[in-house]
């Protein structure tokens, strides 16, 4: 058994917490003894009932918690096919718990309250208590709360005997116990009196099953109790057949033995009970029980699973708007799939599952991904918006923002759910709500590719313009998915009312949405707010742009200090200096050379939201006239003094346009090899001009003259691998939120 951990009691329990090692569903049963919750068992991966209950702080209570625990051994190890198993009896806090496999149907009390239970069946659910309490007898087990409550189904009606939370382990008899009288209409007079216990105390609550369950009510209608009354008078059991008379003669003598006032009157056993009750009917000898094996018990537990889902989809077939499970039952549906069926389900019990998931927030995001087609996705999520739910709301608004496909469905429905998003994100009943509604339209509706008069229609772009005036962080939201919409109409009517003070960071939010402004809004501005917000996706992630630069540093730092170490005449004496200068031109030349590739990789890679091509425009000449700078520094100060020409520019407008373009790759072999590719044509073919064609102009670096190809080609290989890779080592587009 568990020990006992930092205090925790009844009232701590929430649905979703952890409760041990269970994850707690929802309470399913309440009563004297404690509560029920129902919970998922991850080692099992099986749904679970725990029954709980607070230790008394008594004397006594102390004694029966020590009884308990020097019982567990033997209730843990019942096997019997009509007896609940018990997987683990410990303490938690101040609370005891036992834990159980969680049972479908219901309990007989259940069956007896809603129908007339047709007399063959009565029969076979007293023959299995009847086998269940021979079993537990034979163990040495008592069970002092036999009632129907405590009677479990399946949804097959096959029963167990539940509730171990008052049982006691006797050899012949047990001491008088101060706790756990029972349920007074079925506890025996010696219960009453907290006097000796016997096995034939079991048969005395059965004895008031068996007239319950022929009759469909308790003795005297539950307004008397016989085991009370026997205590001062010799009252016997009414007769059963005053409210059935066409039960047997028979019946009324075997029940008010069964129930006498003295254990030592009551018959020796329950298979003695059932073969007189067989006998009064008629019935014959009585049945022997069934063997049931550990397969048998799986393939009950997951026919049920298989009845719960039949019947909750006919349910839902006819009432989609209605969720027909409860969470725990769900639960196990749930789980008989997982195991049963892991990867595919028909698309309209996948619909099932999703709605049942996110109304009650019980694995949504695994539904959601396994709901395969996205217009089933989107309608079971504006099925249950429509419901106004705000729960509901913000699971459906989590999933819709991690789905990269949800703007794939079509476009009727697409626009519904917009729709509903939108009015969720006007009501302004809850900012946090409000955010997530705007940033799933975000992610479901399509970037508008050019600026338009409107993008949902002008009613509704109105309504999003008017979300983005307050000076808040919603609005900003809605400043951005005016952008991304690219609606001129809805930045036309937000600037209209927007306050001055306001207005700025309005259309820095639409810039930071869309790349651009629209032509409604003046040049001036436009270009005022677009420096802005390059400079601020600039300064985005420093430590990352910082260790980007030290890559691209190191790696031109080895590629030019390579260089000057191939073609740096020096003697021979003087090696160790001839590495020191190779490596201190080669930082010189890093320095300025990894700038411009950063700023070249900068603008394309954080200006996402720009057109492509500005954006590789301004890129190539930023980077360019860096890279260029940087070149004429190298003439000027190592080459000192060597002429400068414009094959210089047009050379690092080539090797900008290479990195460039790389960032535009997803794998980084093609992107290195595309850098490698731009180093090696703008300075070999600028070295080849200048050699083998006989072009008067310098070119941008420069090798031996007696080279040949072969040496001018790996030197070059020497230089640009190192830039190639180690300048496309980081990633710098920023993670958006």
């Amino acid at each position: 058994m568990p020990a006992a951990s930092a205090s925790v009691h009844l009232y701590d329990l929430r649905p979703g917490a952890k409760f041990q090692d269970y994850l707690l569903l929802e309470q399913i049963g309440i009563g004297g003894q404690g509560v029920v919750w129902s919970a998922i068992d991850p080692g099992r991966r099986q749904v679970v009932a725990i029954k709980i209950n607070e230790i008394a702080e008594s004397d006594q209570g102390q004694i029966d918690d020590q009884m308990v625990e020097r019982q567990a051994d033997i209730l843990l190890h019942l096997q019997h096919p009509h007896i609940l198993p018990i997987y683990d009896i410990g303490i938690h806090g101040s609370l005891r718990y036992f834990l159980s496999p969680y049972i479908s149907g219901g309990s007989l009390q259940q069956k007896l309250n809603g129908q007339i239970i047709p007399l063959a069946e009565a029969f076979r659910y007293i023959a299995e208590v009847c086998w269940a309490l021979d079993y537990l007898h034979s163990q040495g087990v008592i069970h002092r709360d036999l009632k129907p409550s405590n009677v479990l189904m399946d949804l097959n009606h096959y029963t167990c005997l539940a509730d171990f939370g008052l049982a006691r382990v006797v050899s012949d008899a047990t001491n008088a116990l101060h706790t756990g009288r029972g349920t007074p209409p079925y506890a025996p007079p010696e219960q009453h009196a907290l006097k000796q216990i016997t096995r034939q105390s079991d048969l005395y609550s059965l004895g008031i099953m068996l007239y319950e369950l022929f009759t469909h009510q308790l003795p005297w209608k539950g307004e008397q109790v016989l085991g009370m009354q026997q205590l001062y008078s010799s009252v016997e059991l009414p007769d059963p057949r005053e409210v059935d008379p066409s039960l047997p003669p028979g019946l009324t003598a075997l029940l008010r033995q069964v129930t006498a006032a003295e254990p030592k009157q009551r018959p020796e056993s329950a298979s003695e009970v059932l073969a007189r009750v067989s006998e009064a009917f008629g019935f014959g000898p009585s049945p022997a029980p069934p063997l049931v094996t550990p397969e048998v018990t799986e393939e009950r537990h997951r026919n049920d699973a298989i009845l719960l889902l039949k019947h909750a989809f006919l349910a839902w077939d006819r009432h989609p708007e209605k969720t027909p499970f409860s969470l725990t039952r769900f639960a196990v549906v749930d789980e008989y799939l997982r195991a049963n069926a892991p990867r595919s389900i028909p698309g309209n019990l996948q619909c099932l599952m999703l709605q049942t998931a996110l109304a009650y927030g019980h694995r949504e995001a695994d539904w959601w991904q396994r709901t395969e087609k996205v217009d089933d996705r989107l309608s079971v999520a504006m099925r249950l918006v429509e419901q106004g739910n705000p729960a509901i709301g913000e699971r459906i608004l989590t999933v819709l923002m991690h789905d990269p496909d949800a703007g794939q469905g079509s476009g009727a429905l697409v626009m519904q759910v917009s729709n509903i998003l939108l009015d969720l994100a006007a009501s302004r009943n809850a900012p946090s709500l409000q955010r997530r509604a705007l940033q799933s339209l975000r992610r479901i509706l399509p970037s508008g590719r050019i600026w338009q008069e409107t993008a949902l229609g002008a009613e509704q772009d109105r309504k999003l313009a008017a979300l983005a005036v307050p000076d808040s962080d919603s609005a900003d939201d809605a400043a951005r998915l005016i952008g991304h919409l690219r609606s001129d109409c809805a930045v036309r009517a937000s600037l209209a009312v927007a306050e001055p003070d306001r207005s700025s960071d309005l259309l820095l939010a639409i810039q930071e949405g869309a790349g651009s402004l629209p032509a409604s809004v003046p040049p001036v501005r436009r270009t005022r707010i677009a420096v802005e917000w390059i400079l601020q996706r600039l300064a985005l992630q420093p430590l990352k742009t910082l260790l980007a630069y030290a890559s691209i540093f190191l790696g031109s730092l080895l590629g030019f200090g390579l260089l000057v170490l191939q073609t740096l005449r020096m003697p021979e004496s003087m090696g160790y200096d001839y590495i020191v200068i190779s490596l201190e031109r080669g930082a010189f030349m890093g320095a300025a050379f990894g700038f411009g590739i950063l700023l070249t990789r900068l603008l394309m890679e954080r200006l996402g939201k720009m057109a492509l091509r500005p954006r590789l425009g301004l890129s190539i000449l930023a980077g360019g006239l860096v890279l260029a700078t940087a070149f004429v520094l190298w003439r000027l100060l190592v080459l000192k003094g060597a002429p400068i020409s414009p094959v210089l520019f047009l050379g690092s407008l080539l090797i900008a346009c290479g990195f460039a373009f790389a960032t535009l790759l997803r794998n980084p072999l093609l992107r290195s090899l595309l850098c490698l590719a731009a180093l090696g044509l703008s300075l070999g073919g600028a070295w080849w001009l200048f050699q083998a064609a006989g072009f008067d102009f310098a070119p941008l670096v420069n090798f031996e003259e007696s080279w040949s190809p072969l040496q001018v080609l790996g030197t070059l290989m020497l230089v640009g691998l190192p830039i190639a890779i180690l300048g496309n080592l980081v990633r710098l587009t920023p993670q958006e939120k």
